[in-house]
């Protein structure tokens, strides 16, 4: 499949030794993060981070990074967008989403590097912090993508105010229509 041109991508696999390591040391960071509590590096004791809806969550311990359930088709996305078609509510939702849960993977992330080992298990997190440091976020539009749905996760009415006079125009039409089909029901000669 092809890749949207233009974009920045990096592949998950390796073309040299230097990156073989880098990939294997995150591999490594993530095991001690996912090893339970008997198993668990001292280091991450205590550990934790602030998600963005401002919860404390644990790190390490068998937690893992925030992405647990998700799944996203940015692919898909990006076809539409790179052929000039405009995008739907549930794209920009599921846009809304993962720039939500890319947020959510930096705060993880700068939890990891608050994490100080002074012992001799030499728990230090680099290489996870290097592939997270990637990630860059447009926080006007993160901002704008939240405010355009509600919490039924629809395309605003306050935020597009025509959007919101729509909606209502088409359930008073829709509460005429239910009304004059229950006259013409309740009429003695059908």
């Amino acid at each position: 499949k092809k890749k949207p041109s233009g974009l920045a991508y990096q592949p998950l696999v390796s073309t040299n030794v230097d990156g073989v390591q880098e990939r294997y040391q995150a591999v490594k960071e993530m095991q001690w993060l996912l090893e339970e509590d008997y198993f668990a590096p001292k280091a991450l004791q205590g550990a934790y981070y602030k998600n963005r809806r401002g919860y404390q969550v644990t790190l390490g311990n068998g937690n893992p990074p925030p992405l647990d359930g998700l799944s996203f088709d940015l692919d898909s996305i990006l076809e539409l967008a790179a052929n000039g078609q405009i995008l739907e509510g549930p794209e920009l939702l599921e846009i809304s989403t993962i720039m939500n849960a890319m947020e959510d993977i930096q705060l993880w992330n700068m939890g990891l590097l608050r994490i100080e080992d002074e012992s001799e298990e030499n728990v230090k997190f680099e290489a996870i912090p290097r592939l997270v440091s990637e990630i860059r976020l447009n926080s006007t539009l993160q901002s704008l993508l939240e405010d355009a749905f509600d919490k039924d996760g629809k395309l605003s009415g306050k935020t597009f105010p025509v959007l919101g006079q729509l909606r209502a125009k088409i359930r008073t039409l829709r509460s005429d229509i239910l009304q004059t089909l229950d006259t013409l029901v309740a009429m003695p000669s059908i």
